[in-house]
C-alpha cells in the first residue's frame, strides 16, 4: 500500500489521540486489531473513540480504549457538529486516526485543530489529511482487518494482523446467566445460536423457514436448546423463524443491549448466521462461526479465524454488494437446509475434539 504526506510522525510527542469509529457493529468489530496497534505503538498516549451511540459499546469495552465521546446528532446535522467540533477543541488532541472513508469525519477533525490527522485518500478529503493511506485495487480486496490496519502504515507504525477479540467481564457473564434461567433454560442442553437477520438490507438473508428447520433438527437430535439473535430491526425475521419451528426457541431478538450480547453469545456452542454484526461479535467472543453469504464478499467481511464456516453458493451474480435482490434471490435459494446442516454436523464435530 502506497502512502502520501510525510511518511512518519514524531510519536514521542503524541500523548492524546482521537480514533473515529466506523457507523456499523460488524465494521466496529473490525477494527478492534488496529486499536490494538495503536496501542502497542503509542503505549504513553490516551486513547479516545469517538463513535455513534449504536456502536460505542463495542469500544466501550475494548481494553484499548481509556474513553469513548458519543456523536450524537439529535441536536441535527449543523447543530451536532458544532458542538462536537467545540469539545474535541477542548481536548486538545495530537493526533486523528479516522477509520471511516467519510468526508464528514476527515471535516471535523480538521476543524477541530487536531495537527496529524490520518486515514484513507477517499472521498474528496485529500487535502484534510496530513497523513494519506491511499486506496488501491489491491486494498479493496483485503479482508476488512487487514484495511483498517493499513491506515496505521501511513504514519509509519508496526501494524500486525491479530483476530479481534472482545473480553467478557463477570458482570456480562452474570446478567447473561440470568436471562437464560428465567427463560428456562437449565445449562445442561447444548446451546446453539441462530441469527436470522442482517440490517443491510433482505440480499443478505438466508430464509426464516430453513434458519427453522436446521435449528429444529439440532433440538431433536442433539437435545439442543435454540436461541435466535437480533436487533429490534430483526424482529420480523426472528418471529417468523420461531413460529416456524415445532420445537420451543429462546427468542432473545429485541430483548437484549449491544454490551449484553457477548456474554450470551459465549454461552453459545456454535452460532449459525447470515453476514452480520452478531457474525463477527460472535467470531470475537470465541464462538464457532457458521456463515451463510449472499450479496457480500467472504474475502473482506468473512468472520475473522480459521475455526468459522462460511457457506456460499457460486452463482455468477454473487457477490453483487446489493441491499436487495434484483431477481429471484438465487444465491441464497441455491443454498439448502442440508448444506447448512452438513456444516453444524462438522463444526460440532471440531467442537468436541477441541473441548
Amino acid at each position: 500500500m502506497s502512502t502520501e504526506g510525510n511518511f512518519s510522525i514524531m510519536r514521542n510527542k503524541v500523548r492524546n489521540i482521537l480514533v473515529r469509529g466506523t457507523n456499523w457493529v460488524g465494521d466496529a468489530v473490525m477494527t478492534l486489531p488496529t486499536l490494538s496497534a495503536v496501542r502497542q505503538n503509542f503505549p504513553q498516549a490516551k486513547i479516545t473513540v469517538l463513535a455513534k451511540p449504536w456502536v460505542e459499546g463495542v469500544y466501550a469495552h475494548c481494553p484499548d480504549v481509556d474513553s469513548t465521546i458519543i456523536f450524537d446528532q439529535q441536536a441535527g446535522f449543523l447543530g451536532s457538529r458544532y458542538a462536537i467540533i467545540k469539545k474535541l477543541r477542548n481536548q486538545r488532541f495530537d493526533l486523528a486516526i479516522l477509520l471511516p472513508n467519510s468526508f464528514d469525519a476527515a471535516l471535523i477533525t480538521f476543524l477541530a485543530g487536531i495537527p496529524w490527522r490520518v486515514g484513507y485518500n477517499t472521498d474528496g478529503r485529500s487535502w484534510l489529511l496530513t497523513h494519506r493511506a491511499m486506496i488501491s485495487k489491491e486494498i479493496l480486496r483485503v479482508h476488512q482487518v487487514h484495511y483498517y490496519l493499513g491506515i496505521l502504515k501511513a504514519i509509519g507504525c508496526s501494524a500486525e494482523s491479530s483476530a479481534p477479540r472482545i473480553t467478557i467481564c463477570d458482570h456480562q457473564r452474570d446478567k447473561a446467566n440470568r436471562y437464560l434461567s428465567v427463560k428456562g433454560y437449565s445449562g445442561q442442553e447444548p446451546l446453539l445460536g441462530f441469527n436470522p437477520g442482517a440490517f443491510f438490507g433482505s440480499a443478505k438473508r438466508w430464509f426464516p423457514d430453513r434458519f427453522a428447520a436446521v435449528a429444529d433438527r439440532a433440538a431433536k437430535e442433539w437435545g439442543a436448546r435454540c436461541i435466535i439473535f437480533g436487533s429490534t430491526h430483526d424482529l420480523p425475521a426472528a418471529r417468523e423463524m420461531a413460529s416456524r419451528m415445532e420445537t420451543s426457541p429462546i427468542l432473545a431478538a429485541g430483548e437484549t443491549r449491544l454490551d449484553e450480547l457477548p456474554g450470551l453469545l459465549s454461552r453459545c456452542l456454535l452460532l449459525v448466521t447470515n453476514d452480520s454484526g452478531l457474525m463477527h461479535m460472535a467470531a470475537a467472543v470465541g464462538v464457532r462461526v457458521i456463515a451463510i453469504f449472499g450479496s457480500t464478499d467472504p474475502k473482506t467481511t468473512a468472520p475473522y479465524g480459521d475455526e468459522h464456516t462460511v457457506i456460499r453458493s457460486q452463482v455468477p451474480c454473487s457477490p453483487c454488494l446489493l441491499r436487495d435482490c434484483p431477481t429471484d434471490h438465487r444465491c441464497m435459494k441455491a443454498i439448502s437446509v442440508d448444506d447448512v446442516w452438513q456444516a453444524m454436523v462438522e463444526k460440532m464435530e471440531e467442537i468436541k475434539i477441541t473441548r
